[in-house]
């Protein structure tokens, strides 16, 4: 009798505990969701991994993603060139949403116009997100369905590795061609550390043309230490004619080359598009 009396307590204390464990997962979940919103604003982009491509044997192209939080909590993704500039053709969005009954972030994809997709399960892991396609993504044209890991500073995309890139303000000084010293100048130029890029052509009757470029590097084999580098181009040369370099987690970057100086520093946030 005494067996069976404490069988039913334990049950009934089983079931007493049920709603308080399904709170306790849904919280955690919510603290999840919160973690991975804000993990995935930003550009990412795979600059690196294209760059080493004919030494590491991967193969892809060049996918450089930025992503935005709205207002109303529901996000924007676009594909952008180097200079940051979205690409035509390329929008979409998504929302996230807790999904207890998969245990897991779940995140809807839908075209510009606003037509569902597909669906991406994400679930937590340590510091970082797996993710698990749900449904048909045949036509979702970011790769987000693709989606397999996130950490806070990397994002993979199929076969794509994407980095987080951190953006930076940079001013640019030439000196005219007038020899009377006279410059062009222009500031707070928005470029970011992962093959991002910034064009300048002069005001004067024969414009000369100055690019930068920022990378933050990261060697795949070898000895050579990673570095944040910041390029020189001139004209319409496509090798760059000088370059500088620090840490990879330095905030400022500058350079003086007499027919040109440069200076840029990381910034809060990314450029309005």
């Amino acid at each position: 009798m005494i067996h069976r009396i404490a069988l039913v307590a334990g049950v009934a204390a089983f079931i007493a505990a049920a709603p308080s464990f399904a709170q306790d997962r849904s919280d955690v979940l919510a603290r999840d969701l919160k973690a991975l919103a804000d993990m995935l604003p930003d550009i990412w982009d795979n600059q690196e991994q294209v760059y080493f491509s004919e030494t590491t044997g991967e193969t892809g192209e060049r996918l450089a993603l930025r992503i935005d939080r709205r207002e109303d909590g529901a996000f924007d993704a676009v594909r952008v060139n180097d200079e940051g500039r979205p690409l035509a053709g390329t929008g979409s969005s998504f929302a996230l949403a807790v999904s207890a009954q998969d245990n897991a972030i779940r995140q809807t994809i839908s075209k510009a116009e606003g037509q569902e997709t597909c669906a991406v399960l994400w679930r937590r892991e340590a510091e970082h997100f797996v993710a698990e396609p749900d449904g048909a993504c045949a036509d979702e044209i970011n790769g987000l369905a693709t989606a397999r890991l996130i950490t806070g500073h990397s994002l993979t995309l199929g076969t794509a590795r994407l980095r987080k890139a951190r953006p930076f303000a940079c001013w640019i000084a030439v000196p005219k061609q007038t020899g009377d010293n006279q410059w062009h100048f222009e500031q707070s130029r928005a470029i970011h550390d992962q093959g991002g890029r910034i064009w300048v052509t002069t005001d004067e009757p024969e414009p000369q043309r100055v690019g930068l470029k920022m990378r933050n590097v990261v060697w795949p084999w070898g000895r050579n230490r990673n570095s944040l580098v910041l390029y020189i181009y001139r004209g319409e040369e496509t090798r760059s004619v000088a370059y500088t370099w620090t840490e990879p987690e330095g905030t400022r970057l500058a350079i003086n080359l007499r027919w040109m100086q440069a200076s840029c520093t990381l910034a809060d946030d990314l450029p309005e598009l």
